[in-house]
């Protein structure tokens, strides 16, 4: 058992570092170095902004951005680490606290999720407040327990620290806050713990007012904007829950609110105020991102990342369900095939997403397997989408000498290039073109240190990546919205991307790429062109 733990473990840390700095910039990503190159340190210190690019990690990226060494890896290095830190606290307390198949079925689910894989290969904070949400639990848990008193002074201080990465691990932090003053009340805890209680507060407002109290000014009016925009509904969080393991079945809520009832109620028996806390904790986080409707909410990838901190005791609480199952027989074959039953579905489910290259692991995957693509069709033709694919993909590419490719432009929300690879199966990296968002950020020389973007001008003649076709898509905007109505079709796919059915809209394409269709106009370019039509443009970067 410790074995094939240790095991899977090991095959999640693997999993979160392999590639990490291989994939391309995309999505959220891109409004991270939006505002690290656009705007200056002090005016990221002291604020907040809308797209959620928090405040630390822009420093980080802002100061080795001025030291000239800012690429995907150490962009992406405090989201990886804290994602195989989380693996190694969440393994040494299942173990410790959970019995063997719980434990270890946890782990499995825990450590082979696409979702929790994709968040610890993003630039964004989410792994990281999990990681000190986490940590701050365990050791508020352990204090209440009879451990001695530093270790709730540190989990204050890693709860003020989970703010300041993301204000949405608020309402979780404030339900752990109570738990402490709960139990004192309760009698649980002897009442002349009170004073650890009070220093640890006092040390969480220092804290706290010392890293938020600068950007204070733009806080108010950013939550505020944000606040109300949002329309999530059941659907919305069904849709999210087949997306935390990225499961092809529509599962209903019911069925893994029973599922949670039965491994909470289990945990119970064992820790009954710690299992109370966590179902507190879980219970306030849902309900208050539910109330406060932030912008996007609809879209299920985003409800989920808004809790994806507390997800971890969703997935303890699932995995004692299916355990709890698991032990129901009592003798004879049936017992042993029970124990048989949940290593096998973790093969299973690991064997399924490796198949379908839901981990990014091949050299030519060059973008992080993002939740809204997790259902897209791998069979092309099937699915209707081979109408769509520009006919050079299949009709002229195949005859072409081998080398990989430069897509442009840059794609910012839906990572079309990748459903064209599945057809064509060469690598490429992602080119910047145009006025559209965060076309030019790359331009800036400071930058050059990115190896999978590549501003598309003049210097190109000089600096290629080595790549050997540049594939100019002139009416992106188009092929854009035909993959949307072609995709929301699909039965898996379609609740999902639905959901951002603006993102595939004027005037939020015109935003993205510009007004108008792309092309190259500097008569100097001194490439020639191989192959046009009325969707792309293609050069030989090798031919002159």
């Amino acid at each position: 058992m410790f074995l094939f733990m240790s095991l899977l473990i090991a095959t999640g840390i693997f999993l979160r570092v392999w590639r990490a700095g291989d994939m391309l910039v995309f999505a959220d990503e891109i409004h991270l170095l939006q505002c690290v190159i656009t705007k200056n340190l002090s005016w990221i210190v002291t604020h907040f902004f809308s797209a959620d690019a928090c405040i630390p990690l822009a420093v980080y990226c802002k100061l080795l951005l001025e030291k000239g060494i800012l690429n995907e890896w150490l962009m992406r290095l405090p989201s990886y680490s804290a994602g195989a830190v989380i693996l190694i606290t969440f393994g040494w307390a299942a173990r410790k606290c959970l019995r063997p198949w719980e434990g270890l079925f946890s782990v499995g689910l825990f450590s082979l999720s696409p979702y929790f894989i994709f968040l610890a290969r993003e630039a964004r904070p989410y792994a990281i407040i999990t990681l000190l949400f986490g940590v701050a639990m365990l050791c508020v848990f352990a204090w209440a327990r009879g451990g001695p008193r530093g270790l709730l002074l540190f989990s204050s201080v890693l709860c003020a620290l989970a703010i300041y990465f993301h204000l949405v691990v608020g309402p979780a932090v404030a339900a752990l806050g109570l738990y402490p003053l709960v139990m004192i009340a309760s009698g649980r805890v002897s009442r002349e713990k009170w004073r650890d209680y009070v220093y640890s507060a006092v040390i969480f407002l220092i804290i706290t007012l010392v890293l938020v109290g600068p950007s204070a000014h733009s806080l108010l009016q950013e939550v505020g904007g944000k606040a109300g925009q949002g329309n999530g509904g059941m659907e919305t969080i069904q849709r999210g829950l087949m997306l935390m393991h990225g499961l092809p079945v529509v599962i209903p809520v019911w069925v893994w609110a029973l599922c949670c009832a039965a491994g909470a109620w289990s945990l119970y028996r064992r820790y009954s105020p710690e299992t109370v806390c966590m179902s507190a904790i879980v219970a306030i986080q849902m309900g208050s991102i539910w109330l406060i409707e932030p912008s996007y909410v609809e879209i299920p990838w985003v409800w989920l990342r808004y809790s994806a901190h507390v997800y971890p005791i969703v997935v303890v609480f699932v995995a004692g369900g299916l355990a709890s199952v698991a032990r129901l027989p009592k003798r004879g074959i049936w017992v042993s095939m029970s124990r048989c039953l949940l290593p096998l579905i973790l093969i299973a489910f690991f064997c399924r997403h490796l198949i379908l290259g839901n981990y990014s692991l091949r050299g030519t995957q060059m973008y992080n397997t993002h939740p809204m693509i997790l259902f897209a069709p791998r069979e092309l033709d099937d699915s209707g989408l081979g109408r769509i694919i520009p006919s050079f993909y299949k009709n002229r590419l195949p005859s072409l000498p081998p080398g990989s490719l430069i897509e442009v432009p840059m794609l910012v929300t839906f990572p079309l290039y990748r459903v064209y690879q599945i057809d064509h199966g060469r690598k490429f990296i992602s080119g910047t073109l145009g006025n559209g968002y965060g076309q030019t950020i790359f331009g800036d020389q400071a930058v050059t240190r990115f190896k999978t973007n590549l501003p598309v001008n003049a210097s190109i003649a000089e600096v290629n990546r080595g790549a050997r076709y540049l594939i100019i898509h002139k009416r992106i905007k188009t092929e854009l919205k035909e993959a949307f109505d072609l995709l929301r079709r699909d039965r898996l796919m379609g609740p999902q991307i639905d959901t951002m059915a603006y993102f595939f809209q004027i005037p939020m394409l015109d935003f993205l790429f510009g007004e108008k269709d792309l092309g190259i106009s500097d008569p100097n370019w001194p490439f020639d062109c191989v192959y046009e039509d009325d969707l792309v443009a293609v050069y030989d970067l090798m031919g002159t």
